[in-house]
């Protein structure tokens, strides 16, 4: 008999919000999000940085700037990563040259750089 390994929820729940990133369905990946948050299972730094991901391919610079917001106000603490400020970054990228979002771009490449890491 082939003995598979356990995977965990969050892991399934995370495989499947980062091929939503991929495709850019951010729409799909924040009801991912919102289906693990109702079974109990908590986001993760992955999580965040797939949903930023998502959002920027999706060209969705609110959704991002709002998933970055949550990883940030996070309970538990998590941390951003070099990953984490790339995908804000790319979203600001992709969105209107409006002078808001290249401040907020600058205000995140800030933080980055302040965290250690710059941005990817």
């Amino acid at each position: 008999m082939i003995a598979f390994p356990t995977v965990s929820a969050l892991t399934v729940f995370n495989a499947f919000v980062d091929a939503c990133a991929r495709r850019g369905d951010y729409a799909r990946a924040a009801e991912t999000v919102a289906t693990m948050r109702a079974r109990g299972v908590s986001p993760n730094v992955r999580t965040y940085n797939s949903l930023i991901t998502a959002a920027a391919r999706a060209n969705d610079l609110p959704a991002a700037k709002a998933a970055l917001a949550a990883l940030e106000s996070d309970p538990r603490g998590l941390e951003a990563t070099d990953r984490t400020y790339g995908a804000a970054l790319s979203a600001a990228a992709n969105g209107a040259p409006a002078a808001e979002n290249v401040r907020w771009a600058l205000e995140t490449y800030e933080r980055a750089l302040s965290a250690g890491m710059g941005a990817n």
